[in-house]
């Protein structure tokens, strides 16, 4: 199977990109856009429609424009229209809006702010699996503490959104650990799932942000996914 494409651009991007954004957005979506009270939130919202159809125009004969999207019930978005087996995923954090796109598998992707504030013990406290806090809190200072935390979420988000069940999947039915090098994957029976199915990789795509992947194996593989940047000038 081919392999799964991630794509990332900066949220700073030239008049020219939110024009056409505007220009190709579906009623439904110039609706809920023209509904955010800030103009950051607009714009990147712009953005990312922006980025789904021009990385899907890439893998498919579409006209930017004619990409249809509908969402499940937990708002996770698909293609509806033209018919094709590309499934995409798309995050977004300060700084950073990437997409993942695949054929014929499920993928996940998310992205987070390594340097944003917050009680982080805290949270994974209440989301983490009880091994994944043993194991961060295990850690011997709070820098390590941070960049364990980052890599558990990230990785956490990334399997959630590829299952497309939101937080419907409890966060503390599938955990992740290392052994080594090696990234270990485990999940319970809330989590009705079977951990071989689930290839996991993470990147470093700046020096401030973390970014997880979560791809479907199909028939067993895991090729390397590409990776590109799309400067805007």
């Amino acid at each position: 199977m081919k392999p799964v494409e991630i794509t990332w651009i900066t949220d700073r991007a030239p008049d020219a990109v939110h024009a056409l954004a505007l220009e190709w957005m579906q009623d439904d979506e110039r609706r809920r856009h023209d509904r955010f009270a800030f103009e950051h939130t607009r714009a990147e919202y712009r953005l990312a429609r922006w980025l789904v159809r021009t990385a899907l125009s890439r893998h498919a004969p579409v006209d930017p424009a004619a990409w249809r999207f509908v969402a499940n019930a937990h708002g996770r978005p698909a293609i509806a229209a033209p018919a094709c087996d590309l499934r995409f995923n798309l995050t977004h954090t300060p700084g950073l809006l990437a997409i993942a796109i695949a054929e014929g598998r499920e993928v996940g992707l998310d992205a987070e702010d390594a340097t944003r504030p917050g009680a982080l013990e805290s949270i994974a406290h209440r989301y983490f699996a009880p091994r994944e806090l043993a194991d961060l809190l295990a850690l011997p200072d709070a820098h390590a503490r941070r960049e364990r935390f980052f890599a558990l979420w990230t990785l956490k988000e990334s399997y959630i959104k590829a299952r497309g069940l939101g937080l419907a999947l409890p966060l503390d039915s599938f955990a992740f650990s290392w052994q080594g090098q090696r990234l270990d994957f485990a999940c319970d029976a809330r989590a009705a799932d079977e951990p071989a199915r689930w290839h996991f990789r993470q990147y470093r795509p700046t020096a401030r942000h973390r970014l997880a992947l979560a791809t479907e194996r199909g028939n067993g593989d895991a090729p390397e996914p590409r990776l590109r940047f799309v400067p805007f000038t």
